[in-house]
């Protein structure tokens, strides 16, 4: 199976959903927020940071967008007949679950982790929910793929 391939099988919108949603989890390890204690009299500075793992609205964000892209992929690799979600289609639901996503990460950046100061992975997170919106609401104008049925992909 060339990956290259396999790809190419997906649309636009699908492959910026998978692409942010896989960018954000890699950037959940990175550091969201940085703790700074300087303490003169005794000469200390000591930092430490914390990352997206560290925090309920910031996991729960990584957690949908990883649901959003594995929904895509068993779907398009994994010959899974999904049933619509009642009476949602499942471009509808990936919008609202891009929303989530976007909405979870800016509040994380307003709530924050007082007195922490805000670090590149949070900024990066909110560029990236941004980017799996767009793709969440590009997806929703297109059709509903179909796959194939159990059997018949592609072997090349």
């Amino acid at each position: 199976m060339d990956i290259r391939t396999e790809i190419r099988r997906l649309t636009a919108a699908e492959l910026t959903v998978v692409a942010a949603a896989v960018l954000l989890f890699v950037d959940s390890f990175l550091p969201w927020f940085r703790y700074c204690v300087s303490i003169e009299i005794l000469g200390l500075d000591k930092c430490a940071s914390t990352s997206a793992w560290d925090g309920a609205l910031s996991l729960l964000a990584v957690l949908v967008a990883a649901a959003m892209a594995a929904q895509i992929l068993a779907v398009r690799f994994g010959g899974v007949q999904m049933a619509a979600p009642g009476t949602l289609t499942w471009g509808q639901l990936q919008m609202a679950a891009g929303a989530v996503v976007l909405g979870l990460v800016v509040l994380q950046l307003i709530i924050g982790k007082s007195p922490g100061q805000r670090w590149i992975g949070l900024y990066a997170a909110l560029v990236l929910a941004a980017a799996l919106l767009y793709g969440a609401l590009r997806q929703r104008s297109t059709p509903e793929p179909v796959a194939p049925p159990p059997g018949q992909l592609d072997q090349s």
